[in-house]
């Protein structure tokens, strides 16, 4: 009966920890957002795609993968300021606008993954240059309006 007891409780304990395991690290989350607001993009793009694995469902893959869209525009811009080249400054934000993308995919309720996509897509085109990049601007008015459609008091 003991020894019953005791296994009962360790596989109680094991899928306790199972679950705990792929629970949206929240931490992680605020560890992400303080290191974005110190201007660390780098490092809190780190943390959200050490976050991803953890979200459990859409809205929460959606939290994460909007986050590493405005990390990745943030990683372009500092990548821009030190002079790397063009193709891997491009790259960066074309990767930024694909967490967007899928942001949306996953919760085509939250702004946030429009708004953040469009950015991206700004600033490629900014660095492409206007007259290469115009074929952009009605997709990325596009989604701005979807940003606030969504929410009409998103301010930016």
């Amino acid at each position: 009966m003991v020894k019953r007891s005791i296994v009962w409780s360790l596989g109680v304990l094991m899928m306790l920890a199972a679950l705990g395991g792929f629970a949206l690290d929240d931490a992680a989350i605020e560890r992400a957002d303080a290191l974005y607001d110190d201007d660390q993009p780098q490092a809190a793009l780190e943390a959200l795609e050490d976050a991803l694995p953890t979200a459990t469902n859409d809205r929460e893959r959606a939290e994460v993968l909007w986050r590493l869209s405005r990390a990745t525009l943030d990683v372009g811009e500092q990548q821009e300021d030190r002079g790397e080249d063009e193709d891997t400054v491009l790259a960066t934000y074309v990767q930024g606008e694909e967490y967007g993308i899928q942001a949306v995919e996953a919760d085509p309720n939250n702004h946030l993954g429009y708004y953040w996509q469009s950015a991206n897509i700004g600033k490629w085109g900014q660095r492409k240059g206007i007259l290469n990049a115009l074929f952009k601007a009605a997709p990325m008015r596009d989604l701005l309006r979807s940003a606030v459609t969504v929410d009409p008091e998103h301010a930016d």
